[in-house]
């Protein structure tokens, strides 16, 4: 280890050889790397000279974190990004000699684009879509008010979660190494009621038709049963993407999704006509639930039973 160029000499009973020729000590070299950014988990193909072929002999370091590498030839290494990795060079170490890229590996933060629902109880599975989250999951910190939650699926793009016992309403967080991610909005805990969400929509129906067929999804995302047999729904059809300027498009009750208790759901589908406009006059649907007729299914906040969406 630690060999330099230079002569050979060899010692025996006191008496010494000396090679009449230098032996050269191969120097490392790292020629490039691909991807050039990327988060923990992420994997990196190191290329160069004189890399060992012996796994363990390479020792290579994202800004001074200890990376494995999983494969190696004497010009290519390829790496796993570690956790805790952060921007900067990479190190190749071989018998005590270090080499240096000559650019920076980059790791980008983490960045929240928006969470789904954005209203739930203790228990419910959230989805979270955002940027540079890394694909293992237990190396994304995801906390709701300061509190730890479980990451159950995990991708670059999208993290699963389960919001945790004891969160309360507030901001949800994801760190990825060192970097943190804040959402743009509180998060809201429902405690004590149920609370119904509406989720993809699909509505196939021609330009100018004055019919349409949609399915939508309901979720109960509270902490308590939701009774949809005393529910109902009404539809309207918008010349705009706010609430006015409608015309009836069809009402129905939802007793068949019978009762969902927390986390549970129920997907609708049904047919229905517009009253004095066609999908081109009025190109918004908007589906509202309601609760109906005595308020006897009580929610935590009912802001969530409306979705307006654009027809074809």
């Amino acid at each position: 280890a630690g060999a330099v160029s230079g002569k050979i000499t060899v010692t025996i009973g006191g008496t010494t050889a000396t090679s009449s020729t230098d032996f050269a000590v191969l120097q490392t070299t790292i020629t490039g790397f691909s991807p050039e950014l990327g988060t923990d988990g992420a994997t990196v193909i190191i290329t160069g000279t004189n890399f060992s072929t012996i796994l363990s002999d390479n020792i290579v370091e994202f800004n001074g974190t200890p990376a494995t590498v999983s494969a190696a030839t004497s010009t290519e290494l390829t790496v796993t990004v570690p956790a805790g990795a952060t921007t900067g060079k990479i190190t190749v170490t071989i018998h005590g000699k270090t080499t240096t890229s000559a650019t920076d590996f980059t790791v980008p933060p983490p960045t929240i684009v928006n969470y789904f629902p954005a209203i739930a109880a203790p228990g419910i599975s959230v989805t979270i879509t955002g940027t540079n989250f890394s694909s293992i999951a237990a190396n994304n910190i995801v906390k709701f008010n300061g509190v730890d939650a479980t990451v159950t699926a995990a991708s670059p793009t999208a993290l699963t979660v389960t919001v945790p016992a004891g969160a309360t309403t507030g901001v949800l967080t994801v760190k990825v190494g060192l970097a943190t991610a804040t959402g743009s909005g509180d998060f809201e805990i429902c405690s004590g009621a149920a609370e119904l969400v509406i989720s993809d929509v699909v509505i196939t129906n021609i330009g100018g038709a004055t019919s349409y067929n949609v399915s939508f999804k309901v979720t109960n995302v509270g902490a308590a049963d939701a009774d949809l047999t005393k529910m109902t729904m009404q539809n309207y059809a918008s010349a705009d993407a706010a609430v006015g300027s409608d015309v009836a498009a069809s009402g129905y009750g939802l007793s068949s999704g019978g009762t969902l208790s927390p986390g549970q759901a129920y997907t609708f589908s049904f047919s229905a006509n517009i009253s004095g406009g066609n999908t081109t006059s009025h190109p918004y649907l908007i589906i509202t639930l309601f609760d109906t007729p005595d308020g006897s299914v009580p929610e935590c906040n009912i802001d969530n039973d409306i979705v307006i969406k654009r027809f074809n």
